[in-house]
């Protein structure tokens, strides 16, 4: 990954979404992965009350021209606008497209506190803010 642009980060990796189309709550703890694992920085996430959160990376979903709002089920989601999607992803290389890929079968896989817990389990910093745990 050779731009350090965090709307093209966005942008390149949801292209790689087999429908293009994430949740807030997914994408939040899709880019806190992927930052911890590809360890490039994009975000600055911070605990909050159902995990990692960054309010600059929602502030670009929303107001970014190449993404969309979409309701599914009663649930918001963002996805790619059909004239921005990267159809050569050069962005990244075909072992972090791979990767990539399986992070957000991951993230989709499971449901909302599954996805949470996961985190916590893993980045117990993270789970500081929490509405799962009753604070002593």
């Amino acid at each position: 990954m050779e731009n350090n642009n965090s709307e093209d980060f966005i942008v390149n990796v949801l292209s790689l979404a087999p429908d293009k189309s994430l949740s807030p709550v997914q994408i939040q703890k899709l880019f806190f992965l992927l930052e911890k694992r590809l360890g490039k920085k994009y975000f600055d996430f911070k605990p909050h009350h159902y995990g990692p959160y960054d309010r600059c990376l929602t502030t670009i979903l929303d107001f970014s021209d190449k993404i969309e709002f979409l309701n599914i089920n009663g649930v918001t989601h963002y996805k790619i606008k059909e004239d921005s999607i990267v159809r050569d992803n050069s962005a990244f290389n075909e072992s972090q497209k791979k990767f990539i890929i399986e992070m957000i079968s991951f993230v989709k896989s499971l449901s909302f506190k599954e996805l949470c817990m996961s985190i916590y389990k893993e980045f117990p910093d993270m789970a500081v803010n929490s509405v799962f745990f009753k604070k002593s």
